[in-house]
């Protein structure tokens, strides 16, 4: 079994009753046992479970797996057990979770650990419940966990977050912390989401399908989710009146309200209770559930940015969501759960179908690769309109909990009109002033900044982007890159008619399915952006010399996902080769320089390649070795010269004629070459060959042009890592680290984000660990190199900037580190991130905010509103 996963199965066998389809079909509410064995009604979710884990047991043996779920469930109390699902989670929360003053944290082991083995955690220190709380993260909203605990200690919720920092780590968090890779409309929480959604569903549908166990179908899961609305606001105005009754009672007493006040609408909210029952009958369909719902919750004026959650009447500052789930779990203590047999079914059933939407969202361990991430994103975008809409505000609150958020970088795509453009400065610019005018003194400092993506993309309108042909480009990738040109041309126009924008838009990034198109179509869109920043820079110089303003700096995904580890590493280098990065630049991810390179051959000796991929890593590394960078090893050197030429003449077939090696490897340098790719033509449709091309620029013209070279360039070869190999990806690894640390290039690393999408055993095996190493084990001729710490996608990975910092650290501890050391190596990533930060001091002050606003062609209404809405701001502090 892999390093950790016994802390996944154990989180999953706690989680199964409360999110599980096997318990939603069940309508569990109760976990019970005879004789030492599962219950009749209890069995079938067992059964589930057990062929669930025993999926992925890594050889874990069946009478294991069933140990484990019987200790996970039941513990040491007996042959004869019924576990009511409210004592169940809140034993959950208990066992993980600790009041200190007013925060909610991960409890260190004490006197209460006497029957802490039912989760396998007696005696466990606190590295070991982060790293169970994690695996609990990605199963369940940890709201409910949260509401578990108060409901537990009978006491009113007075925050709704945990911090998983030790107060030493919590102390150097206070220090300052910056945010410098995060994408809009993901740095928000799934409870703010969740409110949101239960807003929205008054109007369309979001686009959001669950998996198949759930419904077989996008409506029949439309369906549940908005039976599921209904009966949460059934059951929020039934916990706020008197309860003399029960629910169904209550229900009876309201039937005649309902039809007097909805009229045929009352049928589908009676129908939406069966819907969540899963009981037989012909129910109303999504869409008339969905009319039913909207009458029952009509919409209420709100604040600009509030959440447009039902249930939040505004009277308290904690998500609705928890509190509704607190009164719910008191309710069924004061029942002793079995008292109002209706209430306890819908509302776990509710817990079920909202679970489901939260694992729709949450990437999974073992789903590993941009192309299971990219699911998850686009169902987190279905869900994400508020945090989208809101972007900057939502990331601030998210981002700012449990450190002091000194910078914040929002990645964005670029909008396709100025007049979005200048809304989107506008918006963010009242969201940070608003946000620093309202925080104490001692923390209004937190600076902001805009970071446009241009995004690669596998294929675009159902075309493979590669193919000359796609959309009559007429050259490869030209027709993605006409169609990124319009988003340049917009920002070049913006940035020309307002150079100040660069108070707040601070820099470029590439992102998205990296290994879908290579680095030269992208070169000449990012020399475009660049000129333009620096031209507006040159201006602002001279109109705001007080800001400081530096041009755009850029940050580049790369060797974040990769075939095999040679590819990875040529993908960074070529940032490095072709002068894309300057220094203070920045590379995303880039967990290829820190892969182990026989760790990265375990998982695949032998692993297929595109063709011209294969050749492209081949003459880079022949490149390494003519430059000097790495010394050749002569066997290995013909070895590889000799596969070059096959593979360039599969390649080019009769274009190659009498073209030499040499003249292969200059076509791939001239193809990264601005002037020569735009002087050929590209990305308009090139013409024939010209006449009087050197070797290498017939070379180029075919490749960039030749729809046979270009499905020639995708077959498949079979490529086996070598022991050769992997001693030159060591020192390949080591000479990178040093040209990047020499060029003060930093990595931005994020450890969920890189465990989940790469699959890593855990975080603590992550590559981080060689590009900053652990004292003590630092490698011989590697240079360290400068890296951050982020988070990426906080709503996919469950994640936020402080959880970031504590996962690290208690890998570090549980390395053998002493707090010390692991401490003093966090505070040297803390200050690589405020140091590589591309967001100016300007962009904290709200004053020069609203200066900023007043310099953008918006209308006077809107600013008027941005001066009222930072003076209430204010006044509220």
């Amino acid at each position: 079994m892999r390093d950790g996963y016994e802390h996944r199965f154990i989180a999953r066998a706690l989680a199964w009753p409360l999110a599980s389809p096997a318990a939603f079909a069940a309508r569990t509410v109760e976990l019970k046992r005879e004789n030492g064995r599962p219950e009749r009604a209890t069995a079938p979710l067992y059964d589930a479970l057990e062929e669930e884990l025993a999926r992925s047991a890594r050889g874990l043996s069946l009478d294991a797996i069933r140990a484990l779920v019987s200790s996970a469930w039941f513990g040491n109390i007996g042959l004869d057990a019924t576990i009511p699902l409210r004592r169940h989670v809140e034993e959950l929360a208990r066992e993980h979770l600790d009041l200190a003053g007013g925060v909610l944290v991960i409890r260190d082991a004490d006197e209460r650990d006497v029957d802490a083995a039912a989760m396998g955690l007696r005696g466990a220190d606190r590295d070991v419940r982060v790293r169970r709380f994690r695996w609990l993260s990605l199963e369940l909203p940890s709201d409910l966990i949260v509401a578990a605990w108060w409901s537990r200690a009978r006491r009113p919720p007075i925050t709704a977050t945990v911090s998983l920092a030790s107060p030493a780590l919590a102390e150097e968090l206070s220090r300052g912390v910056a945010e410098t890779h995060l994408h809009a409309g993901t740095a928000v929480g799934f409870s703010t989401v969740w409110g949101n959604l239960m807003g929205e569903l008054r109007g369309a549908l979001p686009p959001l399908r669950a998996t198949e166990t759930w419904a077989p179908s996008p409506g029949e899961f439309n369906k549940v989710l908005v039976a599921t609305a209904i009966v949460r606001l059934l059951l929020a105005r039934f916990l706020r009146c008197p309860r003399a009754t029960r629910l169904a009672e209550h229900l009876d007493d309201q039937e005649r309200t309902l039809r007097e006040d909805l009229g045929v609408f009352a049928a589908p909210i009676a129908d939406a209770r069966h819907v969540l029952l899963r009981r037989p009958g012909t129910h109303a369909d999504a869409p008339v559930l969905r009319a039913a719902y909207s009458r029952l919750a009509p919409r209420c004026p709100r604040d600009a940015g509030s959440i447009d959650d039902p249930l939040d009447d505004g009277s308290s500052r904690l998500p609705a969501e928890m509190c509704f789930t607190y009164d719910a779990l008191d309710y069924l203590r004061q029942r002793d759960d079995v008292g109002d047999p209706l209430f306890a079914q819908l509302f776990w059933q509710y817990v079920r179908a909202r679970s489901a939407v939260f694992r729709s969202v949450t990437m999974e361990a073992g789903t590993g690769g941009l192309g299971w991430f990219s699911r998850y994103s686009r169902r987190t975008a279905a869900l994400s309109g508020h945090a989208r809409k809101n972007a900057l505000q939502t990331a601030l609150e998210h981002q700012s909990q449990g450190v002091a958020l000194r910078s914040l970088e929002l990645r964005l795509k670029p909008p396709s009109t100025a007049g979005e453009l200048y809304d989107i400065a506008y918006r963010a610019a009242l969201a940070a002033a608003r946000f620093n005018e309202r925080r104490a003194p001692l923390h209004r400092d937190t600076e902001v900044g805009l970071v446009l993506h241009v995004t690669k993309d596998a294929t675009l309108r159902k075309h493979v982007t590669g193919d000359p042909r796609a959309l009559h480009a007429g050259a490869r990738y030209g027709a993605w890159y006409r169609k990124q040109e319009t988003l340049v041309v917009t920002t070049e126009d913006a940035l020309e008619r307002t150079p100040e924008l660069l108070l707040l838009l601070r820099g470029l990034d590439v992102a998205a399915e990296e290994l879908a198109i290579p680095l030269w179509p992208v070169l000449p869109l990012l020399r475009r952006l660049r000129q333009a920043g620096m031209r507006a820079a040159e201006r602002c110089a001279t109109r705001k010399p007080e800001w400081n303003v530096e041009p755009l700096r850029l940050t580049f995904h790369a060797g974040e996902e990769y075939r095999r580890l040679t590819e990875g590493l040529r993908r960074i280098h070529e940032l490095v080769e072709f002068r894309v990065l300057r220094p203070g630049d920045r590379i995303g991810h880039a967990v290829a320089l820190g892969m182990h390179p026989a760790r990265a051959a375990e998982r695949a000796e032998v692993m297929p390649q595109p063709l011209e991929e294969r050749l492209d890593d081949l003459l880079w590394e022949i490149d390494l070795y003519a430059s000097g960078a790495i010394d050749a090893r002569a066997q290995r050197l013909a070895k590889v010269e000799q596969e070059a030429e096959l593979l360039a003449s599969r390649l080019f077939g009769g274009a190659l004629r009498g073209a030499s090696l040499s003249d292969v490897r200059r076509a791939r340098r001239l193809r990264h070459d601005c002037d020569r790719l735009l002087a050929l033509g590209f990305p308009f449709p090139i013409g024939p060959e010209p006449t009087g091309l050197s070797e290498a620029e017939r070379l180029m013209h075919a490749h960039v042009t030749s729809r046979d070279l270009f499905e020639r360039s995708i077959e498949l070869v079979e490529v086996r890592t070598d022991p050769d190999e992997l001693e030159l990806l060591e020192r390949v690894q080591g000479k990178l680290r040093g040209e990047l640390g020499r060029l003060e290039i930093v990595i931005e690393s994020n450890p969920s984000s890189n465990w989940l999408i790469g699959d890593l055993l855990a975080i603590d095996d992550h590559p981080a660990f060689r590009l900053q190493p652990i004292p003590g084990r630092e490698e011989a001729g590697h240079v360290p190199v400068l890296l951050t710490v982020n988070t990426d996608n906080p709503l996919t990975f469950a994640t936020s900037i402080g959880d970031e910092f504590a996962h690290i650290y208690f890998a570090l501890i549980r390395s053998g580190l002493s707090s010390q050391d692991a401490l003093a190596w966090l505070a040297r990533v803390r200050e690589n991130g405020l140091r590589s930060r591309f967001t100016l001091r300007a962009s904290a002050v709200p004053a020069e905010l609203l200066r900023f606003i007043d310099r953008l062609p918006v209308s006077d209404r809107q600013k008027s509103y941005a001066r009222r809405s930072v003076s209430e701001a204010r006044r509220r502090l």
